[in-house]
C-alpha cells in the first residue's frame, strides 16, 4: 500500500505541512560512534560540542527546528495525511502543478515510534480492539485541536527523498 495525496511544490495558505528531505547534519549512529549513555536504539543523531546528541524529535521539527534549511520536498494540506505517509514510508503525490511525484524513505530522526492508536487507546479515547487507520482518522477529524498533542507523543520523524514514479 502506498498512499496518494494532493501536494504543492511550494508553501501556500492551503498547503502548509512539509515533507522534508534528510538534513545534512543527520549522522548515522552505530556501536563504533555511539556516545556512552546514548540510547542504544538510536540509529541517528546530530553533531554537538561534546560529540553526538539525540536528533530533534517530531514535536521540535514540526515547531520549526529545521525551518529555513530548504529541506521541503513538497507541502501537504493535512497533518494527519502527512503522518500516515510517514508511517508508510512512501507516497505518490499529485502536485498542484500537474506533475505526479513519488517520495520514499531516506532516514529518520532516530527516536522510537509510538503509534497514535496506542496513545488514543491508553487515553481511553478508542478501545484497542477498535483501533484502525480509519478510526484514528475519524478521531482526529472530531478532535482537530488535539492532533499535535497525540502525534507529538510519537517522537520519531521520517525524512524522504524523491523517487521514480
Amino acid at each position: 500500500y502506498e498512499p496518494e495525496a494532493e501536494a504543492s511544490p511550494v508553501l501556500t495558505d492551503r498547503f502548509t505541512v512539509p515533507l522534508l528531505s534528510r538534513p545534512a547534519d543527520l549522522v548515522d549512529v552505530d556501536d563504533a560512534n555511539r556516545p556512552s549513555g546514548m540510547d542504544p536504539y538510536l540509529a541517528f543523531a546530530r553533531p554537538a560540542p561534546d560529540g553526538l546528541a539525540e536528533y530533534f524529535d517530531r514535536g521540535a521539527i514540526e515547531r520549526g527546528a529545521l525551518a529555513g534549511k530548504g529541506l521541503e520536498i513538497a507541502w501537504l494540506a493535512d497533518k494527519v495525511d502527512a503522518f500516515f505517509i510517514h508511517v508508510q514510508g512512501a507516497a505518490r503525490l499529485k502536485m498542484t502543478d500537474g506533475r505526479l511525484c513519488r517520495v520514499t524513505y531516506a532516514a529518520k530522526s532516530g527516536q522510537r515510534f509510538t503509534g497514535p492508536g496506542k496513545v488514543l487507546s491508553e487515553l481511553g479515547e478508542i478501545p484497542l480492539a477498535k483501533v484502525t487507520m480509519q478510526s484514528i482518522r475519524a478521531w482526529f477529524r472530531a478532535h482537530p485541536d488535539r492532533v499535535d498533542e497525540i502525534l507529538w507523543q510519537n517522537r520519531s520523524y521520517i525524512f524522504f527523498r524523491e523517487a521514480a514514479v
